[in-house]
């Protein structure tokens, strides 16, 4: 599927979730499908990962960024420098509100990878260091 077929990956989420076991509020898997939704927009235009098809993005990033919450669990500070693309920050921010990693930023993507950032809605508290 390389068209975003948001029906579709919200319900694939909703999957992935409970195969988890996490909690996830509804209003957070919208932020959720709206930064996955924004990801697959802006990586046409800055290559932020080599995935394009939205359900191997779901999967790839999303679900397996989700998988790490647990680990984090009571942690009241998180400094996420990983790949780019804002994962798994964004995901955990998302995810986590309680615990707002914060978004080490380095090289040439990272301006880039500041709008998206910014285009995710309801994050604030994540600071970039």
């Amino acid at each position: 599927m390389a068209v975003f077929e948001r029906a579709v990956l919200a319900q694939l989420l909703k999957n992935g979730l409970t195969e988890l076991q996490l909690q996830v509020t509804e209003a957070q898997q919208e932020q959720l499908l709206d930064y996955l939704a924004l990801l697959h927009k802006w990586n046409h235009v800055y290559n932020l990962t080599s995935v394009r098809d939205p359900v191997q993005m779901l999967t790839l990033h999303l679900l397996d960024s989700l998988a790490a919450v647990p680990a984090f669990e009571g942690a009241k500070n998180v400094l996420d420098v990983g790949a780019g693309g804002g994962l798994p920050g964004i995901v955990l921010a998302i995810a986590r509100p309680d615990g707002v990693p914060d978004a080490g930023k380095s090289g040439a993507g990272a301006g880039q990878r500041d709008g998206l950032h910014e285009k995710s809605a309801g994050l604030a508290g994540q600071t970039a260091v």
